[in-house]
């Protein structure tokens, strides 16, 4: 270690065992010119000793002057080197004790240093190892954060993906009604994109009208009423709209959501409802046709009994009424009355066939026929009939239709639809058109067909139609349009579509009509063709 000595000059060492001091130096130079003033000292003391026992040889010559010259010197010499050597030897006593306590201090000094370091460096220990602690609870504390930040993106994700699978649309408005999200299913259904979304207005955007066209205020909209009283909010049947313009039926739900006791904003979850309100209308016109399907067999079978027992008593009228006119003057007034007694009788005759035909029973003879042919003849004999103001057109196919049927109901069949369409039509001015064609089964199932329970079981069909320019038919018209005795005309007897119908119904095949207010009416009827027409068809 190097410092500095009491004198305070720099680099010198304080270490005992180096190098003596100046004092201690002049010590030992004083003792050399001592002894060698000592050694003078006994050579002329010997000189001395010599000029007395020998008295005969002369002491004070020069030469002994010159010894004892240089004794003298010596002695002067001897006693300013005892000077200076006692002197040195009391200055380095001095600065030796001063050494031995400055080696003391610095011995103090480096041992306080010593214990100073020891305890700094315990010190510097304890936070080392405090620190290295602290380094690992950190550690630890980053593993944890790493841990929870992963879970939490995992969380997250599958939060996302359990948002973007759901069938349902979920959207989420802050307080004011504006969009903050919407996911894969709610832009989706409707036609936007989620960016379109965000910030944007949500009762402008998709419900800003009811179903019946007119505007929806916000005032009533049970999806900003949640955001106002903080309550939840169901609807069961409302309509969205869609980008595009369209409309979907939907069920859906505003649930606010509530943070410090604020109002937030609010969640909404809507469902598409398209489904099944097909399916309940599809429920309501099966129940519907059902209904109709019933009362059908009922006064079917009812029709049926009244037709056979009012024909056996009608066949016992006209004959007793054609034995009596037999018997009565030609000409006479009682001859007229029984002529015409018989004219209403057999009008009542027809109104029982049709009534048998109505329920199926009247099958005639069925021979493969062409319906094309059957139609064109009856339309031969209805042309005088119609009206001027009538035009009547026909589309009848270059192939043939062959159908297992009475060429006679066919042209019954015809009949009834173009007097029912020129009766449609009425005094104006208008058109009917009959047109025949073949049609897979598939496109016979496509159409809402009567009766509701009908099935095709033929490959294909042959379809006849016959529309009109008429005043056309409301739905709830059309609803009993097949309905026995249901008439809109004042004189008519509401037997021609049921008698239709039942004709059809006995050659295994369906009827549909289609009307509508002002736009006419078409009616189509579908009867199973023949694979193979056979030779002779009629």
């Amino acid at each position: 270690m190097r410092t500095s000595d009491r004198t305070g000059e720099p680099g010198k060492s304080t270490d005992p065992t180096s190098s003596p001091p100046r004092s201690a130096r002049g010590a030992v130079s004083g003792l050399r010119l001592l002894s060698t003033a000592a050694i003078l000292l006994m050579l002329n003391l010997s000189a001395l000793v010599d000029t007395v026992l020998h008295p005969d040889i002369p002491y004070f010559d020069t030469e002994h002057l010159v010894v004892g010259g240089v004794t003298a010197l010596c002695a002067v010499a001897l006693y300013y080197a005892l000077t200076r050597v006692r002197k040195g030897l009391a200055k380095a006593q001095a600065s030796g004790r001063e050494r031995e306590r400055a080696v003391t201090a610095l011995r103090e000094l480096n041992a306080m240093l010593e214990r100073g370091v020891a305890e700094r460096t315990m010190q510097l220990s304890e936070a080392n190892d405090a620190l290295q602690r602290r380094n690992e609870e950190l550690g630890r504390e980053i593993a944890e954060r790493k841990r929870a930040e992963v879970d939490l993106a995992q969380a997250s994700q599958l939060n996302e993906l359990v948002l973007s699978s759901t069938a349902e649309g979920i959207l989420g408005l802050d307080s004011q009604g504006r969009h903050t999200f919407g996911n894969k299913a709610a832009t989706r259904m409707l036609g936007y994109e989620a960016e379109e979304l965000l910030g944007r207005p949500s009762h402008g955007a998709w419900h800003h009208t009811k179903s019946d066209g007119s505007r929806y205020p916000e005032a009533q909209c049970p999806i900003y009423a949640a955001l106002r009283d903080g309550t939840v909010h169901r609807v069961s049947t409302e309509v969205f709209w869609r980008k595009d313009g369209t409309s979907i039926p939907a069920e859906y739900a505003s649930t606010p959501i509530h943070e410090r006791d604020r109002l937030a904003g609010a969640v909404v979850t809507f469902t598409d409802i398209t489904a099944r309100k097909d399916a309940e209308d599809a429920r309501d016109r099966l129940q519907v046709q059902l209904l109709q399907a019933q009362k059908a067999e009922s006064l079917g079978r009812m029709a049926g009994a009244i037709a056979h027992h009012f024909n056996n008593i009608l066949s016992v009228i006209l004959l007793n009424l054609e034995l009596a006119k037999d018997e009565l003057p030609s000409g006479s007034e009682v001859h007229e009355n029984v002529a015409g007694a018989i004219k209403a009788s057999e009008r009542a005759v027809e109104i029982s066939q049709q009534m048998l035909a109505y329920v199926g029973q009247d099958r005639g003879t069925r021979v493969p026929t062409d319906l094309g042919e059957a139609c064109r003849t009856a339309l031969n004999a209805l042309h005088s009939s119609l009206p001027r103001n009538t035009r009547l057109k026909t589309d009848f196919p270059a192939t043939r239709a062959i159908i297992q049927a009475d060429a006679a109901q066919m042209k019954r069949i015809l009949t009834q639809l173009v007097l029912n369409a020129s009766e449609a039509i009425g005094d104006g001015a208008g058109s009917i058109t009959v047109t025949i064609g073949v049609v897979p089964a598939a496109d016979v199932r496509a159409t809402r067909i009567c009766p509701a329970d009908w099935q095709p079981r033929a490959v294909s069909y042959a379809c006849l139609s016959v529309a009109d320019t008429g005043g056309g038919m409301t739905p709830e018209t059309l609803e009993r349009a097949f309905d026995p005795f249901f008439s809109t005309k004042f004189t008519g007897r509401g037997l021609g579509l049921p008698v239709v119908m039942g004709i059809v119904q006995a050659h295994d095949g369906a009827c549909a009509v289609e009307s509508s207010p002002a736009q006419g009416t078409t009616v189509r009827i579908f009867l199973p063709v023949i694979a193979e027409p056979p030779l002779g068809v009629r």
